[in-house]
């Protein structure tokens, strides 16, 4: 579960880092979207990690925001997919793989808390 769940927030710091690194300060306040899921994910790591003590409530935050991501990319999904059906598989493995991640960061927290 740990193993898993380092190599998915690894993936989404990365990510979104490059998001933000490409916006930069094009957009706005927009661009501090990517940035606040890199911290968000760097964080999760450092804890998990050792080299700093997280409150729990960081990580609730991440769950959240991942249970908000898959809805809105199922949302997209059935909306885009209607026209285009090509695009399931690609939006399920999204869908599926920020509900994985939230789920284990819940899971995580549940069991550093006990």
């Amino acid at each position: 579960m740990k193993i898993l769940l380092i190599i998915l927030c690894a993936i989404m710091l990365l990510f979104s880092g490059g998001c933000f690194i490409l916006l930069g300060g094009n957009v706005g306040a927009l661009s501090l979207i990517p940035l606040g899921a890199a911290i968000l994910n760097g964080v999760v790591l450092a804890a998990i990690f050792g080299w700093t003590k997280a409150t729990p409530v960081l990580f609730y935050i991440l769950v959240v925001l991942d249970a908000i991501v898959a809805i809105g990319l199922g949302v997209a999904l059935l909306s885009y997919g209607a026209s285009d059906p090509t695009i399931y598989p690609w939006g399920l493995l999204l869908i599926g793989g920020f509900a994985l991640k939230g789920l284990l960061t819940w899971l995580y927290v549940k069991s550093v808390a006990a």
